[in-house]
């Protein structure tokens, strides 16, 4: 039996091993979080836990050791929660986002990321914004675009234009496959990202492979606004499309190959996809799955545009691969173009019907024109927005729902039926200004099931102090009590900028990360779902 002072030894013990763990330093908050290119002597209140006497603090390039143009002049010591970094902003300083760094005397050390920026002393936009921190349900884990040894951001332009992800064994390994745009550029990036943490694996060997993986790039013809990914060939590989509603008339694809001995990835060139007629908004949308069960995806392009006038402008044309390229097998005209519509502007393939065939969805400005399957020759039409539609199983029940982004966007329970009426709607925080959506995407990130909504909302003001128009990303989680009433998050972008939300994509469960392009900036951020 242990004697009384043997007991109190191993409580000490114990005890003095959580210590460590006690005194780990979190840090937190910034404020102010921002300053402008230029600024001399500035005070940011550094907020968290863990502060000690003799703390010293760096600001670094978010997910680098580079400092970016900020000096830190003095760290003072407030208490173990706050300290006060004087800094300097030099008027060359990288216009981005910046982690902080404070390190105890005794080597201890904490990094918030993402929690100062700095701004163009030019910008209007920039006066009373305040952006919000992000809510305790996420984390940020990545940038995709990083600054390089030169000091420059490695892929240059406007990335983040579109961003799709799907997931693909690499030498045994899980990764998502994440293609991402560039509109100034008109390149494709091909990013190989760890599911677990969102890291980037591009040139590193994957899994069980001993050559490295590497970073892929393609140049396209247009801008590659929009990217579906699907398998065109059967092979068992990714392939991706991309298109843009005001190019040149073409939109185009990339055949992906697994090398058999190296287990390295690559892609083909851009090889076009044209209309059989003519068509200038061809590209409008895309979507791709299995119609005819033989292993090989179709392809779904839109022509739809808001001011189409006359017969035939705005059309759906249905496309196989035959080996080489693809050719049309059905073409669905405008139901009512005189009325400039905007049918075409979003499509989807889904069985939402419960018949087992996918139906074809087609969105437009003031409607969803509901194709059943396999025909597709005859609609079923819902008076709702559609400048996005989609499909997943959100309200729980054993049918996919129909979602059509408007504002509201309507979640219509599956199997749909003509005269249906939404089960609930989801929408924007009152009282903030812009457009709040862009993009739309679907899945499980939270593992209860059930599929969540994310909406990119690159024109949405954020915060009611960000007039500027900053962007947002409206997150809405479901949950199997209460499914028709999702929890809304709504996530600002961690520095002051435009375009965040120019594109989202999620990752498929059990996985929980979500993608967000920001175009203007030229960066795609990785989250969480904690």
């Amino acid at each position: 039996m242990l004697s009384r002072w043997a007991v109190l030894l191993l409580w000490f013990v114990a005890a003095a091993s959580l210590w460590p763990l006690a005194a780990q330093i979190q840090v937190t908050t910034a404020n102010p979080n921002s300053a402008a290119q230029g600024t001399i002597n500035l005070d940011v209140a550094i907020g968290g836990n863990g502060f000690k006497h003799g703390a010293n603090s760096k600001f670094v390039l978010t997910g680098t050791t580079n400092p970016g143009g900020i000096a830190v002049n003095s760290t003072a010591f407030v208490n173990s929660s706050q300290l006060t970094a004087n800094i300097t902003v030099a008027s060359t300083a990288n216009i981005a986002s910046f982690d902080i760094q404070v390190q105890n005397a005794d080597g201890r050390t904490g990094k918030g990321t993402g929690l100062f920026s700095v701004t163009n002393p030019n910008s209007s936009n920039n006066q009373g914004c305040i952006l919000q921190p992000l809510p305790s349900a996420f984390s940020q884990l990545n940038t995709l675009n990083y600054i390089n040894s030169t000091g420059v951001p490695q892929y240059p332009g406007t990335l983040g234009i579109s961003v799709r992800t799907r997931l693909l064994k690499l030498g045994g390994k899980d990764v998502l496959v994440t293609p991402a745009g560039s509109a100034s550029t008109r390149l494709l990036e091909i990013f190989f990202i760890d599911p677990a943490t969102g890291l980037a694996l591009d040139g590193t060997p994957i899994g069980t492979n001993s050559q490295s993986q590497p970073h892929i790039t393609k140049s396209v013809p247009i801008p590659p606004a929009h990217i579906v990914i699907a398998d065109f060939n059967g092979d068992g590989v990714p392939d991706i499309a991309v298109s843009f509603a005001y190019g040149n008339g073409t939109a185009y694809f990339f055949l992906g190959a697994l090398d058999s001995v190296t287990g390295v990835l690559s892609y083909s060139d851009a090889i076009p996809i044209n209309p059989p007629t003519a068509n200038a908004s061809f590209g409008s949308g895309l979507a791709a799955a299995d119609l005819d069960g033989d292993g090989r995806d179709e392809l779904v392009v839109a022509a739809g545009v808001v001011n189409s006038g006359g017969s035939g402008k705005n059309q759906v044309f249905l496309f196989k691969f035959n080996g080489s390229t693809f050719t049309a097998f059905q073409t669905l005209n405008d139901p009512a173009p005189k009325t400039k519509s905007g049918f075409g502007l979003s499509v989807a393939l889904a069985d939402v019907t419960g018949t087992s065939d996918l139906d074809l969805i087609v969105g437009a400005t003031n409607s969803v024109y509901l194709y059943p399957g396999p025909s597709f020759t005859s609609s079923l039409v819902f008076p709702t927005a559609g400048s996005r539609v989609g499909a997943a199983s959100v309200d729980g029940g054993s049918f996919l729902d129909l979602v059509t982004a408007g504002n509201p966007a309507a979640i219509y329970s599956g199997p749909v039926s003509s005269g249906e009426t939404p089960a609930f709607t989801v929408g924007p925080i009152a009282g903030v200004p812009g457009i709040w959506l862009n993009d739309l995407v679907l899945g499980d990130i939270n593992g209860d099931g059930l599929a969540d909504i994310v909406v990119g909302a690159p024109n949405n003001a954020g915060g009611s102090n960000c007039p500027g128009g900053g962007g947002s990303v409206y997150v809405f989680l479901t949950n199997a009590l209460t499914p028709s009433q999702p929890t809304r998050y709504m996530l600002e972008p961690p520095r002051i900028g435009a375009g965040f939300g120019e594109a989202v994509a999620v990752s498929p469960a059990p996985y929980r990360l979500i993608f967000v392009g920001e175009n203007v900036m030229g960066q795609v951020w990785v989250y969480k779902v904690n």
